[in-house]
């Protein structure tokens, strides 16, 4: 355990030192890669606020129960709205509002063929990469 000091700035553009503990060793099981003590610690990364919109994004886009089920019905291969419109209990517009959004995030990628739009995962490794992450969640938050 250590004991960090962080200057911070108040709300009144006051400079202030904030101390608490951190468990190193908890923080190495919970983070699986390295992360510099510059970003826990000290001064943030300029580019640290878009990575953190970028991730927001990307859970935002994996946090609904229906992208997550189309994420499902892509699994098998590439779909047009219409082969998976069955599996909802929403309306069509609805369905390709979620899609276009996990477009716009990068999780799929779309092409045209005729009027029709077939979507796909933007690259087959996203399901591995999702699959070890529900994985290794739910061993963290079933300990």
């Amino acid at each position: 355990m250590k004991n960090r000091k962080v200057q911070t700035t108040g709300s009144m553009g006051k400079r202030m030192e904030d101390s608490y503990t951190v468990s190193r060793k908890g923080v190495e099981d919970m983070i699986t890669h390295e992360v510099s003590e510059q970003h826990l610690f000290g001064e943030l990364s300029p580019h640290l606020d878009k990575e953190l919109e970028v991730r927001g994004a990307v859970f935002k886009a994996l946090g609904d129960k229906n992208r997550q089920k189309l994420l499902f019905l892509l699994r098998e291969g590439e779909k047009c709205v219409s082969d998976m419109l069955p599996y909802f209990d929403i309306l069509q517009p609805t369905v390709s509002t979620h899609l276009l959004l996990m477009e716009e995030t990068g999780l799929l990628k779309v092409r045209r063929e005729g009027r029709r739009r077939i979507y796909s995962a933007s690259d087959p490794r996203l399901y591995e990469v999702l699959d070890f992450f529900m994985e290794e969640i739910s061993n963290i938050i079933s300990r």
